[in-house]
């Protein structure tokens, strides 16, 4: 029944304008509201440093909508377009379907000491969904007609606010939930490309296990993981690649850091073993052709990217943000770092490549064989790296001392206060983009001249 709940009116409609609006036309989308503010009240971390919060702005990807975290007076709102929702005690970054036309938050509020109540919103069009007594981070499929969690029926809160261990169940799959001991909830679980089956982690007593859930059920696909951090899908549909933790030995963890405490990250694909060579491995990524394989490597505190099983692979930077391939699949890219201020497990861990840095970022484009040489100039932050129709065709979001600009070759937008990725047309001669430039939200276009 829950199943074909999530299935039914998951649509957010799109802007009034949709059907005379094109990807590669530029328009305004919204305006910041009145009272709304893009930065939150600073947080103290547990090492008693306080952090800067502000929203980032999510657009759609047909470039018809927005939708963020608002602040207004202490209190936090889902902001979708021109809408300010009522404020929640829990707002989670929102995140649109790959067809543009769905959108979720992850909502929250505390009931009273022991418990809260969490919920799906889709907009101010849309029916949220069934409240919760906790619900992970919702994954929105290819289609984007239906929408994944894990949930945790009957958490509670103990005294010091921390939640109790409960067993958690996948909501909004084909059949109703197994109860495990525990899962990756604050991760999106990952769809298949076709859409057909999500993938996920879960804990059944001391092992963690890979499952895949379909239309006949849930299934453990690979066993025997002390634990795991990251799964991610083969562009195949079946199998997966996977970030583990290898416990190191009782000898190694004489005045080790917190990195080592917490074991070896390791990529792990059809049962072997990626980056053994080095400290760490993760965040792998498949070629489009599925025959490749990606990811980061740590060795001595310095950072690089390794392809197919490369123990030679170089760490000259301090830190290098996920992969990418190109079409082809022959090509990768990435963004290196000197002067990162991420250390231990701030560079390893699945949300590193949003953190702030520090430092000063480099485009890199590497062979298969692991040659790499520099694209562009430096930048103070480099994000949003994707590669266009053409030969070696690269465009990247950098920060520059006026603000923020998509590059692509010698092409360059003129300066924002925020960027969104960008978007290329089938041609390669142009690139779409959302963009903020103090309150005026707006999908911007920047001809290459081709």
């Amino acid at each position: 029944m829950l199943a074909r709940l999530l299935a039914a009116a998951l649509t957010l409609p799109l802007a009034a304008n949709a059907t005379a609006q094109s990807l590669f036309e530029a328009h305004p989308i919204a305006t910041v509201p009145d009272g709304i503010e893009l930065e939150g009240p600073p947080l103290v971390g547990p090492d008693g440093k306080t952090y800067e919060v502000r929203s980032r702005l999510v657009w759609s990807p047909d470039g018809l909508q927005v939708a963020y975290v608002g602040y207004s007076d202490g209190a936090t709102h889902p902001v979708v377009g021109d809408h300010v929702e009522k404020a929640h005690d829990y707002v989670n970054q929102p995140a649109f379907g790959p067809t543009g036309d769905v959108v979720v938050f992850r909502l929250g509020d505390r009931r009273n000491k022991k418990k809260e109540s969490w919920f799906l919103y889709r907009g101010p069009d849309e029916k949220p969904s069934k409240k919760q007594d906790w619900i992970g981070t919702p994954s929105i499929s290819p289609d984007g007609k239906r929408i994944v969690a894990w949930t945790q029926p009957g958490a509670k809160l103990d005294a010091q606010g921390y939640y109790t261990r409960r067993n958690v169940v996948f909501w909004g799959g084909w059949k109703r939930g197994k109860k495990w001991n525990d899962a990756l909830c604050l991760q999106e679980p990952v769809f298949s490309p076709n859409g057909d089956r999500v993938f996920s982690a879960v804990q059944k007593g001391p092992e963690w296990s890979v499952v895949a859930i379909d239309r006949k059920g849930e299934k453990e696909i690979e066993k025997g993981f002390s634990l795991v951090r990251e799964v991610v899908a083969h562009p195949g549909g079946e199998k997966v690649a996977t970030t583990a933790t290898v416990q190191p030995d009782s000898a190694d963890l004489v005045g080790a850091d917190l990195a080592a405490l917490m074991g070896a990250h390791r990529v792990v694909y059809e049962g072997e073993v990626y980056g053994a060579d080095f400290d760490h491995s993760c965040a792998p990524v498949f070629s489009p052709d599925g025959r490749h394989l990606a990811y980061k490597v740590v060795k001595d505190e310095a950072m690089g990217i390794a392809i197919d099983g490369d123990a030679d692979a170089g760490t000259p930077w301090d830190y290098v943000t996920r992969p990418v391939f190109a079409p082809g699949s022959e090509l990768v890219a990435y963004v290196g770092n000197r002067g990162s201020e991420l250390k231990g497990l701030l560079r390893i861990q699945v949300s590193s490549d949003l953190r702030d840095r520090g430092g000063v970022d480099q485009v890199i484009v590497a062979d298969l064989d692991g040659t790499e040489r520099p694209v562009g100039e430096t930048a103070a932050r480099i994000d949003h790296v994707v590669w266009g129709p053409g030969e070696e065709q690269l465009a990247y979001a950098a920060r520059t001392e006026d603000g923020w600009r998509i590059v692509c070759g010698d092409a360059t937008s003129e300066p924002f206060d925020e960027i969104g990725p960008p978007v290329f047309d089938e041609s390669g001669a142009m690139i779409a983009f959302g963009a903020r430039k103090d309150r005026a939200i707006t999908w911007e276009v920047l001809d290459l001249g081709g």
